[in-house]
């Protein structure tokens, strides 16, 4: 396709060049970024944990629920237990 051949060290240093002026120009508006970012959640966070977007009242409604429970095992008990009584 080229046939200008580019040797791997000097691509490499063209990459890792270009990457390192990329973070210095954009670097102060990627820090700002985030630091907005952080900001918006920070202020959503009451909201969301107020209309119950978020995930904090499922566990604890997951474990509050009774535990499931093999119907033919309760089955199982309740005979044994008219059994004991029937001979006691």
């Amino acid at each position: 396709m080229f046939r200008i051949k580019i040797p791997p060290t000097v691509l490499l240093f063209l990459i890792v060049g270009g990457a390192s002026c990329i973070f210095v120009f954009y670097g102060l508006y990627l820090l700002i970024a985030l630091i907005a970012l952080n900001l918006a959640c920070l202020l959503l966070a009451p909201i969301a944990r107020r209309r119950g977007w978020g995930a904090e009242g499922r566990l604890t409604r997951h474990l509050s629920r009774p535990r499931m429970e093999d119907e033919s095992r309760r089955v199982i008990e309740r005979e044994s237990v008219r059994t004991l009584k029937e001979e006691g």
